[in-house]
């Protein structure tokens, strides 16, 4: 079984201390998968600020990390952040 943390790192406080936490919970030999939003803006994402500001929503202000806690938000952003917490990456 998988976990799949989908965009969860991209919500935490501590994304290097979760990572830490996910590896300690993996049984021998376990594999964990993550996916993140990246930092440039996707093709659909245009579309969805449209329809946010057609609909009057506002937004709330984009959280920002410490220096400290961040990481890019690529691959090798996150294949760094899951290193330094001691798992072997392997890439699909």
């Amino acid at each position: 079984m998988r976990s799949l943390p989908t965009f969860v790192l991209n919500q935490v406080a501590e994304p290097l201390a979760s990572v830490r936490c996910l590896a300690g919970l993996l049984r021998p030999g376990g594999r964990v998968a993550a996916a993140i939003w990246p930092t440039e803006p996707w093709p659909l994402q245009s579309l969805w600020t449209e329809v946010v500001d057609a609909a009057g929503a506002v937004r709330p202000p984009a959280a920002k990390l410490p220096p400290e806690q961040e990481f890019p938000r690529t691959p090798d952003g996150l294949a760094g952040l899951f290193s330094a917490s001691g798992l072997v990456v392997e890439r699909a």
